[in-house]
């Protein structure tokens, strides 16, 4: 009994170091440093980190923002069920993201908002020319804290 006590002890330990020690840089965002003005941008996503981990808000557009001024704005976006029109069921808040996985993900350099949402109709805006970031949420296990990745690119 005393031998399996110990053991659960050192497994949550290590799972604790384990989580404490990834290396956040593993995860690469490949990105180019400047995009032509109205062209798709893809950006990719490596998991080189020699463990599982979990994407945060999967459904949701991508975090982009823009330096105005002195500060980063983030992009308007709509996102998953637009607009509210239609009944859409809660969207994952965590995606798994494994060891090794790549995930390419693409935004047209538009703005979208809702104009009427009783009617679905969306507004769209290019976002123009000027520095981007676009930013990314993980996290070790489901219940722990949550870290941020970012690239920053330009539109020209």
């Amino acid at each position: 009994m005393y031998r399996i006590l110990i053991m659960i002890l050192f497994s949550f330990l290590f799972i604790g170091v384990r989580a404490q020690n990834v290396n956040k840089d593993s995860i690469l965002i490949n990105s180019k440093c400047c995009y032509k003005k109205k062209k798709s941008i893809t950006i990719t996503l490596e998991n080189h980190t020699g463990m599982d981990l979990q994407r945060a808000y999967p459904m949701s557009p991508l975090s982009i923002f823009k330096w105005v001024g002195d500060e980063w704005v983030q992009v308007a976006q709509v996102g998953y069920c637009a607009c509210g029109t239609v009944f859409c069921p809660p969207p994952p808040e965590l995606m798994p993201f494994y060891n090794n996985d790549k995930i390419a993900l693409s935004w047209d350099q538009m703005e979208t908002r809702c104009v009427d949402k009783e009617k679905g109709i969306v507004a769209n805006k290019w976002s123009g020319k000027g520095k981007y970031m676009v930013v990314f949420e993980f996290k070790i296990e489901r219940d722990s804290a949550s870290f941020q990745r970012s690239q920053n690119f330009r539109i020209r």
